[in-house]
């Protein structure tokens, strides 16, 4: 695993802002796995390389989540994050791995059409299908099927969902549990 559970210790103690950089691409050639998470600060870019660091800049700098594509194949999602004021994603899945507990985060990596959705727009769900779920019924069934058999895999995976006025594309990240 990506070891998401030390990354999700370490957001709750940042003291400035971060970005949570998130890898989205699924080649094996690639020497990150699907869903591979780190922390970039900007006071210590130097662990990132060009033109990474120009784009955890700029993602400070606008404060929304974004996608980049680096060297034409590296996909990453960028999350800008602020001290005392992390995402209900985070503390949901830190208190679910603090108990031993399983959980999956769903990250919104790409929106189509008008919906109101946005990328970084961040559920989650636990072993029975409860946490911070999605307001609409049919996307909440469909996310409770898709985290069911991701936890029973035990792999990220990226899966696109119709919803109404188009389609949301989420990676899910089955974490933790006995």
């Amino acid at each position: 695993m990506n070891h998401l559970r030390e990354i999700l210790t370490e957001l709750q103690k940042i003291q400035e802002p971060v970005v949570l950089v998130t890898h989205l691409s699924a080649e094996t050639q690639t020497e990150r796995p699907l869903g591979a998470r780190w922390i970039c600060a900007a006071s210590a870019q130097l662990e990132a390389k060009e033109p990474l660091r120009a784009e955890i800049l700029a993602t400070l700098q606008e404060g929304r989540p974004r996608i980049v594509i680096l060297e034409g194949r590296t996909e990453l999602l960028l999350e800008p994050l602020q001290p005392g004021r992390l995402a209900p994603w985070i503390h949901f899945c830190a208190q679910l791995l603090e108990r031993d507990k399983a959980c999956v985060p769903a990250v919104v990596i790409k929106a189509e059409g008008e919906i109101p959705y946005l990328v970084g727009e961040t559920f989650a769900y636990d072993a029975r299908s409860h946490g911070l779920v999605p307001l609409d019924q049919e996307l909440n069934i469909a996310l409770h099927h898709a985290t069911g058999r991701a936890l029973k895999e035990g792999t990220a995976r990226i899966e696109r969902f119709p919803v109404p006025g188009g389609n949301v594309t989420l990676l899910l990240e089955p974490l933790g549990g006995n």
